[in-house]
């Protein structure tokens, strides 16, 4: 496995398409798994996956712009914050993981809770996995081509004023209260 996952690495290009998929499509996609899954994080995924299985390498190309678009254009310290204290890690993935979160509630749930992530504890996170659209897009990449995604530069603009560790009990005090 390791060995096949290497001669991957090595055979990886830079991305060519950068073209976003209709991102009205892409929240009836997610608005399908919501019907789909209810409010449990894993049955989302699990009918993420299946969804995408039927679309083009191109498609999840283009689906993975968009998923970095409205990631990197959203991301603020705020966000970060708060998947430091729900997630009780600073690595990269827990904001990207508390992100995915956010859009599989909905298109109007990502953009207020991205500006809010307090919204955050009036949900019950229930059957959470560390699997992101990102990972489900890779995977089903990666069986249609037998290849590993094509590589992208993101420039992260991360928006607000970054917040130290003792500031998030007063900026973000239900988070911290409900996760801390």
């Amino acid at each position: 496995m390791k060995n096949e996952y290497t001669e991957l690495l090595k055979k990886i290009k830079p991305r060519q398409n950068l073209n976003e998929y209709n991102e009205s499509k892409f929240w009836e996609l997610v608005d399908k798994a919501n019907k789909t899954a209810g409010n449990n994080y894993n049955n989302k995924i699990g009918v993420m996956k299946t969804l995408l299985t039927n679309y083009s390498a191109d498609d999840l190309i283009e689906i993975d712009n968009l998923l970095n678009r409205l990631i990197s254009s959203k991301i603020s310290h705020t966000v970060i914050a708060a998947s430091q204290i729900i997630f009780k890690t600073s690595e990269f993935r827990a904001t990207t993981l508390l992100m995915n979160l956010f859009i599989l509630k909905g298109d109007n749930y990502f953009q207020y809770a991205c500006q809010n992530p307090e919204l955050i504890v009036k949900e019950e996170i229930i059957g959470f996995s560390y699997e992101t659209i990102g990972d489900i897009i890779e995977e089903k990449y990666k069986l249609k081509t037998n290849e590993l995604l094509p590589t992208i530069n993101i420039d992260l603009q991360i928006s607000g004023t970054p917040l130290s560790l003792k500031d998030y009990p007063i900026k973000l005090p239900k988070i911290w209260e409900k996760f801390g």
